[in-house]
């Protein structure tokens, strides 16, 4: 019949793939680029990182001590800047000396007490995100709430509870829990938590304030600017409260900006996963595919995950040292979640009835 039409076969393309399930596009793409930089660095795999020289588990016992001070009662700041100097730990600039506030609130909680605030921290997140997906399917939810658990559970060890990027970390993936569009307040206050305790927290706050400048919640913006002043008031009392206590011939940093680009994240992110003797594909692709997942449930998560995880892992891969890698604490353990949204991404859609 001339009526009758005939039917064509549907071409499948990385653009209608993109545009259908962007977050299956990016996992395709990731594989690829993750094949090729692994074959690019097999004939010149990275030598191999002494951390025990300059930091972990070095830092560890050095913010240990500190707190074991603290709580006999000697002052936070020359305690500080005692030990690093005995410790050959640099003190210029100022920010290689953390804030007081972890240290003195373990100081003051006890060895008890900080395990029982940790669980509590790893409890609340469990919770908050478990809420945050009460419009997902079960599967999600309850794999959400094991998997915050079981990460955070990953980290009560005495070593880990003396670093103030796993605190921050916490802090931080509780603020995204609990949902800064609908709970603001909570979620600032826990953002703004997480910078005291960790000064680099700062860059949370500035994916917030991004987002909701293109939100145009001006009310909220006021908000976030002065917890920002107050931020940077309290760091200008830090540095003169070390500037008065260091001498000319005090370590100075090496400074940072790395330079290592994305693969510099992966081989920090596969250092603090206990995965760094995997081939490099295989780490890089773990290091960014919990982005694809993020991306698949962005309509339900709103922008700020995305704004917060990817230029953090591109900025942490450019500006940290490869002794850096801790720095990566900052978005655990929320940002591993992505694994779990992104394996819910790739399985089959239910097929829409047809009349």
């Amino acid at each position: 019949m001339a009526g009758a039409a005939t039917a064509s076969p549907r071409r499948t393309s990385l653009w209608n793939l993109a545009c259908r399930n962007p977050a299956r596009a990016l996992l395709l793409v990731l594989a690829a680029v993750s094949l090729l930089a692994g074959l690019a660095t097999r004939s010149s795999p990275p030598p191999h990182l002494r951390f025990a020289d300059s930091h972990t588990p070095g830092d560890g016992a050095l913010y240990a001590e500190v707190v074991a001070a603290v709580a006999a009662g000697a002052p936070y700041y020359h305690t500080a800047v005692q030990l690093h100097r005995q410790h050959g730990y640099p003190l210029r600039p100022f920010v290689t000396v953390r804030p007081p506030s972890l240290a003195l609130a373990s100081a003051a909680l006890g060895p008890v007490g900080t395990l029982a605030l940790a669980l509590a921290l790893i409890a609340a997140n469990a919770l908050a995100w478990y809420n945050r997906l009460r419009d997902q399917p079960k599967l999600l939810r309850f794999g959400a709430l094991a998997a915050m658990s079981a990460l955070g559970a990953a980290g009560l060890s005495p070593d880990v509870l003396a670093m103030h990027e796993w605190w921050s970390g916490l802090l931080l993936s509780l603020a995204l829990g609990l949902d800064p569009q609908r709970r603001f307040a909570p979620a600032l206050a826990c953002a703004v938590a997480a910078t005291l305790v960790r000064e680099l927290a700062v860059a949370f706050l500035l994916a917030l304030i991004a987002v909701e400048l293109h939100r145009r919640a001006w009310p909220r913006v006021a908000a976030l600017a002065a917890a920002l002043v107050v931020l940077a008031l309290l760091l200008l009392l830090h540095e003169q409260a070390i500037a008065a206590l260091v001498r000319p011939d005090d370590v100075a940093s090496p400074g940072w900006l790395g330079l290592r680009g994305p693969l510099g994240f992966a081989r920090d992110f596969a250092v603090l996963l206990g995965i760094d003797h995997w081939p490099t594909a295989l780490t890089l692709f773990l290091a960014f595919s919990p982005l694809a997942g993020w991306l698949a449930l962005r309509r339900a998560m709103g922008p700020l995950p995305l704004v917060w995880f990817g230029p953090f892992a591109l900025l942490e891969g450019f500006l940290a040292r490869a002794d850096n890698w801790y720095w990566v604490q900052l978005i655990l353990p929320a940002y591993l979640l992505g694994w779990l949204f992104a394996l819910m991404a790739l399985l089959p859609r239910s097929p829409r009835p047809t009349d």
